[in-house]
């Protein structure tokens, strides 16, 4: 019996998780995005950081060229640009193990060394 979540593989015995949120197109509304887990899937807070501002075409959060107290290149929009986005990680991994190591960039392909994570 397959429970709920989950599909039957091909081999006719294995089960796997279903991506509800790819395969259902999952909408959580603004200031939220789905999150798959095993067997299901969740709707998560990504609120945007103070000063910043929801885009409603992209959902991204930008921080917009409004203001001289915020560096901008010449001709920019938005000073800044934050997306969300989930990872899936491989199971079965040893405990306290680096899984993948994420990188920042600007908008002229630069490496940032120095970002730090708001959560």
């Amino acid at each position: 019996m397959i429970r709920f979540g989950y599909r039957l593989g091909l081999d006719g015995f294995s089960c796997y998780d279903i991506d509800e949120c790819l395969e259902e197109n999952i909408n959580c509304g603004a200031e939220k995005m789905c999150f798959n887990h095993r067997g299901s899937y969740s709707c998560i807070d990504i609120p945007c950081p103070p000063d910043y501002a929801r885009d409603p075409t992209t959902n991204f959060c930008v921080l917009e060229c409004v203001s001289t107290d915020i560096p901008c290149p010449p001709g920019a929009k938005y000073a800044d640009i934050i997306e969300f986005r989930t990872v899936a990680l491989p199971g079965g991994q040893p405990a306290r193990q680096d899984l993948i190591r994420l990188s920042a960039y600007n908008q002229h392909d630069q490496f940032l060394p120095q970002v730090r994570s708001l959560g």
